[in-house]
């Protein structure tokens, strides 16, 4: 409701909803210069009156209620202007005509490293609004997303002040400072939800994915395990959409996040060409953002990459040009995960020091035990020193926690290698047969698919495997492996060799 005094006359309208109120009372404001009162018509006309005196000509001021009753409409800002009577009881709000400057709530001009997430509570399509169970949905996503350290998400809080067609959805990203937004609906029957979900990107407003669950009641307030499907979607529709923008966009153009994304994307094809290109994005990001760790720990990732797939010419050099790149990342950020688990990587692999390795893994997980990257590469390093059974329990955990990761190739080569410790060669095979499915590239695949067919006397695939392996890699030898690995003086080390010689890998 709407009270408004013009010459000396007091009238009062209703209307459907506060954004219609909000818009007639601005209008009118302006043309007429009328002092306005909004309430939602069930206070005391006592108090709209007592605020209509306090009003200024053109003011439009709101009671406590219709301030509240705005929160789920961002695009409507209010000035508080405190107590207004003698009793310190009536508290007024000035509706202002547009949002506040919005300079003021940047707090850098700098454009993000990470893109930002905004994930808005799902309406109840049988009725308006939302209530409990989409503000429930929008909680249990924002809580696992907020576990990937490559994406910023907004509060729930602030999500929450949007409702599902409430608001543009550009607007909402810009008010929110969100790149990308997940909204949707739901029908409720019984016990059972039908959630309808849409992941898009404000700028274009294109929908990188749609997608349709069927949850029960009991699951969304449980453990949902939902979510973690979820937000891989979502990570996988970043990173194909950034390395999309990449091959279409002038460096100079890109936002940082769309740099780091498609570096890392093009990093795990393996490929050499994208491997290549890889470097430069990282060498563009890092010179926009010098004092990053992350750029820095992409870097040694990328110099021990080099070395595992058998493309370095220089490996010693490598392996100190990756320590120099996780030292710096970790000298501005001691306690940044990513780069504790590539220095840990790179420990492992290229230096051999397995007990500081394990010392950074275990920081990492301390600091963020769902952490997928340092999980499945502590499983690795403990499989390496005859620890199968702890290898095993990380690299599955791994698994379990990226169901749908765009590197999910790398986390199962992982698991498929702690299974051969314990001699399960069977599971190591289906685990690395997987992997090869997702990247046919990767030799460390390769070398663990060809020891477990070799290990369960399947010569005939493990040679043709090897022979895959050796047009990859022609250099390749058993001397030369048992020289590089980490699990060379472990029985884990010797049998691995010993299988690669028997498949044909020459001495």
């Amino acid at each position: 409701m709407a009270t408004h005094e013009q010459l000396g006359a007091v009238q009062t309208c209703a209307f459907a909803d506060l954004p219609s109120a909000v818009r007639a009372s601005l209008q009118n404001a302006q043309h007429t210069g009328a002092s306005t009162v909004l309430s939602a018509g069930h206070e005391d006309p006592a108090q709209s009156l007592a605020l209509l005196r306090a009003a200024g000509p053109g003011d439009v001021l709101s009671t406590l209620e219709i301030r509240d009753m705005a929160q789920a409409h961002p695009n409507i800002a209010f000035e508080d202007l405190g107590h207004v009577d003698s009793g310190q009881t009536l508290r007024a709000f000035r509706l202002l005509p547009e949002a506040p400057n919005e300079a003021l709530l940047q707090a850098y001009q700098d454009q993000p490293l990470l893109p930002t997430i905004a994930v808005l509570p799902l309406q109840n399509i049988d009725r308006s609004g939302t209530d409990l169970l989409g503000t429930v949905f929008a909680d249990r996503v924002t809580a696992v997303l907020s576990g990937s350290e490559e994406i910023n998400v907004t509060s729930r809080l602030s999500a929450a002040s949007f409702t599902y067609g409430s608001a543009d959805l550009r607007d909402a990203g810009r008010l929110l400072r969100a790149e990308f937004i997940l909204s949707g609906m739901y029908v409720r029957r019984d016990d059972r939800l039908q959630l309808n979900l849409e992941f898009t990107e404000v700028a274009s407003r294109r929908v990188l994915w749609a997608l349709r669950l069927d949850v029960s009641q009991d699951d969304l307030l449980a453990d949902f395990e939902a979510a973690y499907e979820i937000v891989a979607k979502i990570r996988r529709a970043v990173l194909i959409n950034e390395i999309r923008r990449t091959n279409t966009r002038p460096l100079a153009s890109l936002q940082n996040y769309s740099l780091m994304f498609a570096a890392v994307g093009l990093m795990h094809r393996l490929s050499p060409n994208d491997f290549k290109k890889a470097r430069d994005l990282i060498d563009a990001l890092s010179e926009r953002v010098p004092r990053h760790p992350t750029p820095l720990a992409w870097r040694a990732r990328w110099h021990l990459l080099r070395v595992v797939q058998g493309w370095s010419q220089t490996p010693d050099e490598d392996a100190r040009a990756a320590l120099d790149c996780t030292g710096r990342a970790l000298d501005l950020d001691p306690e940044n995960v990513l780069a504790l688990a590539c220095e840990g990587h790179v420990l492992t692999n290229l230096l051999h020091r397995l007990d500081d390795a394990e010392d950074r893994y275990d920081l990492a997980l301390d600091i963020n035990p769902s952490d997928v990257n340092a999980r499945s590469l502590r499983g690795m390093l403990l499989a390496f020193q005859d620890r199968g059974e702890d290898g095993v329990r990380d690299t599955e955990r791994a698994l379990h926690l990226a169901p749908l990761d765009p590197h999910r190739f790398f986390y199962l080569v992982m698991a498929a290698g702690a299974w051969l410790t314990p001699d399960n060669y069977q599971r190591s095979e289906d685990l690395a047969m997987e992997s090869l499915r997702l990247n046919r590239t990767h030799t460390s695949t390769l070398r663990v698919l060809a020891v477990a067919q070799q290990k369960q006397g399947k010569t005939g695939q493990a040679k043709e495997t090897v022979s895959q392996l050796l047009r990859l890699q022609p250099e390749l030898r058993v001397s030369h492996w048992l020289k590089s690995s980490p699990s060379a003086g472990y029985n884990t080390g010797k049998k691995f060799a010993e299988a690669l010689r028997d498949a044909g890998v020459p001495d």
